[in-house]
């Protein structure tokens, strides 16, 4: 131990120890000179004697530091300086290899923080892994759906794996506070929605059972940040109350920071209070569940459980539960459910473009231990071992990777909050998404990862160097064969992944072309959105509301500048609702099962239709004479028509939805298809309904007007028109092109990333073309030079050189077209309209990497065709 100690001590004085070395050796040769004077040899005789008794001095010194300190540790510190002054004295070296390295570095990691935020990290809840997604599953197409209260009240009394379930809801309402009405985030939610998540309030409590039974007054539970930005931090704020649908609702619980669940919620409230659940249907799936595994239960055992709950209930309910059954899945993996695939494919497009950059690295270093070759052997010669060689270059590597790794690290903090900007919203817990611990554990991974790949190659290259060789050479010729070989196939792989990269991305642009020319059925241009919000908890208050509505359409259809005017529950580009329909008798009768076919419903007001341009094909659209004391009316579009009166005339007809309202209405006009749920799917059945007639689905209307300029100048109007009519009801503008560009926003991200990838990837290998083309026209100087003066032309020498970096690339391109097949599949699921094997795609990416191949190999042969013979002769 002592020993140990000491060693490490010498380490902090070590010019004191090399001096006490080196007075010893001093004395022990001074002494040992003395005495063989006294045997009579002379003053330099006795020098020479004592000096060839003594040995090598150098190696003496080596031994005596040996016996002194940590060798490995103290020739480490010795690479390690002898690296820092090396990366110094070539700076243009050291700055382009870093930036390479740097730049895969970063985009590995930046895309890595979003996936661990989105899909590895675990959820903060309590014992995460216990908490499940209960789902309704639709046995024909696999899908999963929301639930309707009986199934979820049948599921928690029948079922014994779980020690506590919840139903939940969540929807954007106009909330009353004290700065004003204003919209939030609100969840409803079971009595045992906290206890589920294993949540517990900072302040206050959470709503107790009592409160969440019909007719009990509700409570509230705000998030941390509703708590901040809403009511300024007020410890106070416990007790005091918030409007929500016109009734006043206490504060009673403050959630832990972060807590925001469900989709970023703002406030909590108990369910059936506020909203009441009117006559619980078992075909309505209206809510999301999620319950606790009990201790000792496992999914598998909880999924087995609820398949045979749910076959019992379809045997028992076959009307409304017929091939439909029960799935169970992590909580995690269902709020995901669809990105994984999409972000992995971004990380392992990243990961190909951190393959390139070691590349490019990895044959910078070649070309730097070509030219260090005889500096190199003259070490070997003076008595350095391979090894000890191999372990200076490796050091290099990894100092190389570390500073790399460090601007690395840069580049992802400033792309984290790039991809988090253009993510699209419905991406969850982007919040979470940054630079924390394991995200820095993955970039020290990765940095040592490509330390080892970039530095390995050079390394084992320069241990084989021939000492004789390389020692008999000198100038440019010691680099003759220096890893030409391994250099071209580092090319050829750069070649073959950016080939993968860019055809992923040739495919996805294809697919994104596709995607923006499908007609959609309305017009998006120049339409402003009024975002508003009356939420009203009875039909008097709802029929309010209305009110306001049509006076708002009314004023608003005499503002300058606003060309037509409308009103839509839901705008194109999402649907609201969606169920069965029953047509004529079965209407009369009311007669619906979860076997009726379906069609997605829609509330509108007059002029919605012309608003956006979509035609009326026969009979009429809606009018004052839709009033609510009038009889009840709907228009049809034109696939349910088709489908549900063919070669009928269908106006005239009954039709009836589960809606709202239980009773029939008439069918007054057909109306041309709309890509309701945006450009990625066909258009549905769909049957609108007057807002005047169903007053408690219409209290949050969007507003519509077609403007003859930029939607933004009649925005400050049609807002002091609406706080006008209605003091208390928040507003929020966007436009159609917006909502659009919204539904789009998941394939453009996806697209834009892999492309800005590839693009990359591309100029990357096309960079690493252009430096082996120029190292091995370099190294064929003389031979160049010989040809030129045997007479061979500018044309013959340009053909020459750029035979070989067409070859790199054919090479390369033939393995990267196989290695873009293969993968292909993988994009399937993301591609519209567009084969993964799209011959058009793969063509155009073989002209473009066999072009910019062209263009790098171009300079380096415009440079061999100009070569002097005569004085590429006198350097042979």
């Amino acid at each position: 131990m002592n020993s140990a100690w000491k060693k490490l001590l010498s380490l902090l004085g070590r010019s004191k120890r090399e001096a006490e070395i080196h007075a010893e050796l001093a004395f022990h040769l001074e002494e040992e000179t003395e005495r063989r004077q006294a045997d009579g040899l002379s003053s330099e005789a006795a020098r020479y004697a004592a000096r060839r008794d003594l040995g090598n001095i150098a190696r003496v010194k080596e031994e005596t530091r040996a016996a002194w300190a940590f060798a490995f540790l103290e020739t480490s510190l010795q690479d390690l300086r002898i690296a820092a002054r090396s990366l110094r004295k070539n700076p243009r070296f050291s700055i382009v290899a870093i930036v390479i390295l740097g730049l895969g570095i970063g985009a590995s990691t930046a895309v890595f923080s979003v996936v661990n935020a989105v899909i590895l990290k675990p959820l903060a809840f309590r014992d995460p892994n216990r908490i499940v997604a209960l789902s309704s599953l639709w046995k024909k197409n696999n899908a999963h759906g929301q639930v309707s209260v009986p199934d979820f009240d049948d599921w928690r009394s029948q079922s014994t794996s779980f020690e506590s379930m919840s139903y939940y809801d969540s929807r954007e309402i106009a909330v009353q506070v004290e700065s004003g009405a204003q919209f939030a985030k609100i969840s409803t939610a079971s009595s045992e929605f906290f206890r589920t998540l294993g949540m517990e309030p900072v302040v206050g409590r959470l709503f107790h059972a009592a409160e969440t039974t019909a007719g009990s007054g509700s409570t509230a539970v705000v998030s941390h940040s509703f708590w901040q930005s809403r009511l300024s931090g007020d410890p106070a704020a416990l007790g005091k109350t918030l409007r929500i649908a016109g009734q006043t609702v206490p504060i009673v619980g403050i959630m832990p920071a972060g807590f925001q669940f469900p989709d970023q919620t703002e406030i909590w409230i108990p369910t059936n209070t506020l909203f009441r659940i009117i006559a619980p249907n078992r075909g309505a799936h209206n809510y999301r569940v999620v319950g606790r595994l009990r201790a000792g239960a496992n999914l598998e055992s909880a999924q087995a459980e609820m398949t045979l709950i749910g076959t019992r209930l379809e045997q028992q309910y076959s009307g409304t539960n017929k091939d439909k059954n029960v799935a169970v899945a992590p909580l995690g993996e269902e709020l995901v459910r669809g990105l994984p695939t999409m972000l992995y494919l971004l990380l392992g497009a990243v990961f190909l473009l951190l393959l390139i950059s070691c590349g490019n690295a990895a044959n910078l270093l070649l070309a730097r231990a070509a030219a260090r070759t005889r500096e190199l052997a003259v070490r070997a010669a003076l008595g350095a071992a391979r090894g000890r060689i191999v372990r200076q270059l490796a050091t290099e590597s990894l100092v190389l990777g570390i500073v790399s790794g460090l601007v690395g690290l840069v580049i992802a903090r400033f792309g984290t909050m790039v991809l988090v900007a253009l993510a699209p919203a419905n991406v969850p817990r982007l919040d979470e998404i940054g630079i924390d611990t394991s995200v820095l554990a993955f970039a020290a991974a990765l940095t040592l990862f490509a330390c080892f790949l970039f530095g390995l190659a050079p390394a084992l290259r320069v241990a084989r160097v021939d000492v004789n060789d390389a020692l008999k050479q000198g100038g440019s010729r010691g680099t003759q064969g220096m890893g030409a070989a391994l250099r071209q196939g580092l090319v050829v792989a750069e070649v073959a992944f950016s080939v993968v990269l860019l055809t992923g991305a040739g495919l996805l642009i294809r697919s994104f072309a596709e995607l923006s020319r499908v007609e959609l059925g309305f017009q998006t241009r120049q339409i402003l959105v009024m975002e508003t919000s009356n939420a009203a908890p009875n039909v008097e208050r709802a029929r309010r509301a209305i009110r306001t509505y049509q006076a708002l359409l009314e004023e608003a259809s005499r503002i300058p500048g606003i060309l037509a005017v409308g009103a839509t529950r839901i705008p194109p580009g999402r649907t609201g609702s969606d169920g069965a329909y029953a047509l004529d008798q079965e209407a009369v009768a009311g007669r619906m099962t979860v076997s009726s076919p379906q069609a997605v419903y829609s509330i509108v007001s007059p002029g919605a239709f012309a608003v956006l341009g979509i035609p009326v094909r026969s009979g009429r659209d809606f009018s004052a004479v839709d009033g609510p004391d009038e009889p009840l009316t709907a228009i049809i579009n034109e696939t349910l028509a088709r489908n549900a009166f063919p070669g009928v005339d269908p106006i005239g007809h009954l039709i009836l939805t589960g809606m709202d309202i239980p009773q029939p209405m008439t069918i007054v006009g057909i109306v041309g298809d709309i890509r309701q749920r945006g450009p990625g799917e066909e258009g549905k059945a769909e049957v609108y309904m007057p807002f005047e007639q169903h007053p408690l689905p219409s209290t949050s209307m969007r507003i519509l007007a077609r403007t003859a300029g930029p939607p933004e100048n009649v925005m400050g109007t049609l807002r002091e028109t609406g706080r006008r009519l209605a003091p208390d009801m928040p507003v929020r503008f966007t436009t159609m092109d917006d909502r659009m560009s919204q539904i789009v926003a998941a394939p453009r991200f996806r697209t834009l990333l892999l492309a800005i990838f590839a693009a990359i990837a591309v100029m990357l290998a096309m960079a690493g073309v252009y430096g082996v083309v120029s190292f091995l026209v370099n190294q064929r100087t003389q031979e160049i030079g010989l040809r030129i003066a045997l007479g061979a032309g500018t044309g013959q020498v340009v053909k020459m050189v750029l035979s070989q970096g067409v070859l790199m690339a054919a090479v390369g391109l033939v393995l990267g077209v196989a290695g873009a097949i293969a993968s292909a599949r993988f994009l399937s699921s993301m591609l519209f309209e567009v084969k993964p094997f799209d011959p058009l795609t793969y063509a155009a990416v073989v002209a473009l990497v066999a072009l910019v191949t062209v263009g790098a190999c171009f300079l380096p042969a415009r440079r061999a065709s100009r070569i002097d013979p005569m004085r590429a002769l006198r350097q042979e």
